[in-house]
């Protein structure tokens, strides 16, 4: 450095030369400057160009942003242009319509400004082949954000203030269809104001003022010129505390990042354009990651730019953690969330039904649809199946959807019951009980498609039965009409296999480096381990434990008992536990404590079926499969009574009396 260069000039090209090291930024690399032309910017460009003369900096291509918020704005481009070129740099001048911008009705004009201004800066760093962008953010703007961010009642990661360098992508368009990935850097944040102010007197630059910074229609211009001075008379130094502040509190923010991260992995995945959230899982995620995990879901699903206001974040978790289902919360930006018995669904309102629709697989009709049964007909549903009618009486029977005030006849029962009711209870999801197809008669419905056996004989001999459709295609032909104690199918074989392949990908990100030992409880979860590790592309050990609890029961009897153990230590080891189902949590807890004793370096826990019993035993579980009804379910490994085991899918079993 020039020895003529002291005092306040020396500590702003140290703090520029401190911020360009730590990004690795050489004298070959461009770096875009938002250049305003007031003092801060000015100070930064001046900077920048001086080490970049030196040969110990990027070259600095500077940008000036008219918002075009005052009719002064064109003026003050050309005098930006001009102090430009008294450094001996040419300054681009991009015009931007904030009108046009979103963040504009979220966020007022200030979010609306800066939202434009970020995509001039980050289309020019496109056109120049860069992802590196400068802004003259300083000490005092940092002390600034921290108690206008506080006003509005941010959490953490907004408390946590701005950082010197920061990973963005940032939309190039007002419907946020194009986005680019920056390098944002603020080498000023450790600069005082008042030192950038004492370097531009001693260089002899006068700064560009801008009147909207005078205005105090904003509110970072209120905090400036009211708050901050009252601040710092009732405690000097105010300015500086609060800026540490901010810098204390980005560790603690990116520690719960990081968890919330991974909590994320678990709760979350996507079909199509949508989010799937499940949400016991959600629940027993801490609070202070639960809104961290709803806002990496919309910026994952819709925009890595978006951040859900405090009021919207709030609703949101309420609603998935102990919503009602069918509630729906309206995110913005044509975004709803759609919460159900055991998930939450998010994506476009416009399409968030035909989705869900679609992705549950039951026989549809459209609503308010009758169509007479006869003999020899075949009624075509959606999602793939059909309806064949053998038999029927012509003119009584009918297939059609549900009406107000429809009776539903069980089987078994002498008297109906109200159909609402019963759906109700059955906890059918609402967006599905308007298009299931009944057969009925009069106001009396006999039976539903998809929801009992899939073949139905009336008392006068009429004969219908649901079938796959030879029509369908992509849909699984394994799913096939059911024996007689089995109700419903609850889960296909496509929709198994599917989640266990899910489950085998994360387990195995889980152990990457590690060969654990997957301990398979018999003999329920024999199918879903043989099919589990071959999507374990890790090294392994296995071994089996044989508990019972069920008996030849259809429900729990509280009592376990462990009828084979481990053919190996697992001291030291670290040990996955392998369940077909959680009813009551009692089986899983005794396993769990058994195995603690004998010493695992780690112990965790996959479920393929977790009941949803609010009597259950509260097991913490790393993994889970599905989270189903409380009913007794039998395929797929689970049995009744020693039946059963060999379905492809999961039924709900009834017993016959």
């Amino acid at each position: 450095m020039p020895s003529r260069y002291g005092g306040p000039i020396s500590v702003l090209l140290q703090a520029l030369r401190r911020t360009l090291a730590r990004a690795g930024l050489a004298p070959a690399d461009r770096l875009v400057v938002g250049f305003s032309g007031g003092p801060d910017s000015l100070a930064l460009l001046w900077g920048l160009h001086h080490l970049a003369r030196q040969g110990q900096g990027p070259q600095p291509i500077p940008v000036h942003v008219d918002h075009r918020l005052h009719p002064e704005s064109v003026a003050l481009a050309r005098r930006a242009a001009a102090l430009g070129e008294q450094l001996g740099l040419t300054v681009l001048v991009r015009t931007v319509d904030i009108q046009a911008w979103p963040e504009l009705r979220e966020g007022g004009t200030e979010a609306g400004a800066r939202a434009a201004r970020y995509a001039a800066l980050a289309e020019v760093a496109q056109e120049n082949h860069t992802p590196w962008i400068a802004v003259g953010h300083t000490r005092d703007d940092q002390a600034e954000t921290l108690v206008l961010r506080l006003l509005r009642g941010a959490g953490l990661d907004g408390l946590a203030g701005m950082r010197p360098l920061t990973e963005l992508s940032v939309p190039l368009d007002p419907e946020h269809r194009t986005f680019v990935p920056i390098q944002l850097l603020r080498p000023l944040l450790t600069v005082r104001r008042q030192t950038i102010q004492a370097a531009l007197s001693v260089l002899g630059l006068e700064p560009i003022e801008d009147p909207t910074n005078r205005s105090l229609a904003f509110e970072r211009n209120l905090v400036r010129q009211r708050v901050m001075p009252v601040l710092e008379e009732v405690r000097s130094g105010a300015a500086e505390t609060l800026a540490q502040v901010a810098e204390q509190l980005q560790d603690d923010a990116d520690y719960l990042h990081d968890l919330a991260r991974e909590a994320y992995r678990t709760i979350v995945r996507f079909e199509d354009a949508f989010a799937i959230l499940d949400r016991a899982r959600f629940r027993q995620t801490a609070r202070a990651l639960q809104r961290r995990v709803l806002q990496l879901t919309v910026r994952d699903l819709v925009d890595p730019s978006w951040t859900l206001s405090r009021e919207r974040i709030l609703a949101l978790s309420r609603a998935v953690e102990r919503g009602r289902p069918a509630t729906r919360v309206e995110l913005g930006r044509g975004i709803v969330a759609s919460i159900g018995y055991t998930e939450a669904v998010l994506g476009p309102a416009a399409r968030i039904e035909n989705f869900l629709l679609r992705r549950s697989g039951y026989p549809l009709l459209e609503p308010g649809a009758v169509i007479p049964l006869r003999s020899g007909m075949t009624v075509r549903l959606a999602n793939g199946w059909a309806l064949v009618v053998h038999r029927a009486e012509e003119g009584r029977w009918f297939l059609r959807t549900r009406r107000t005030g429809d009776r539903l006849m069980r089987p078994g029962f002498a008297t109906p019951v109200r159909l609402q009711d019963w759906l109700v209870n059955e906890k059918i999801p609402s967006y599905l009980r308007d298009r299931l197809p009944m057969v009925a008669d009069d106001g009396v419905v006999w039976w539903i498609a998809g929801l009992g056996p899939q073949r139905f004989v009336a008392p006068d001999g009429t004969v219908v039965e649901l079938r796959r459709s030879e029509e369908a295609q992509g849909v699984n032909e394994t799913v096939r009409t059911v024996p007689g104690e089995l109700e419903r199918v609850l889960i296909d074989e496509a929709t198994l296999q599917k989640r266990v392949a899910e489950l085998g990908n994360e387990i195995a990100q889980a152990y990457r480096g590690q060969r654990p030992i997957l301990i398979g409880v018999l003999t329920g979860a024999f199918v879903f381990m043989a099919d589990l590790i071959r999507h374990l592309p890790i090294e392994l050990d296995v071994d089996f434990m044989a508990v019972s609890s069920y008996g030849q029961a259809t429900v729990t009897s509280g009592v376990v008992r462990i009828l084979k153990d481990l053919d190996r230590p697992i001291e030291g080891r670290d040990v996955l536990l392998v369940e077909d189902i959680i009813d009551s949590g009692l089986t899983l807890q005794y396993l769990l404590d058994v195995l603690r004793r004998r010493n695992p370096r780690s112990l965790r826990v996959v479920v393929l079926l977790r009941k949803q019993k609010p009597e259950a035993i509260q097991v913490p579980v790393d993994w889970v499969g599905f989270d189903i009804p409380d009913e007794f379910v039998v395929g797929y490994g689970l049995d009744a009574a020693g039946r059963f085991r060999n379905l492809p899918f999961i039924a709900v079993y009834r017993a016959t009396k």
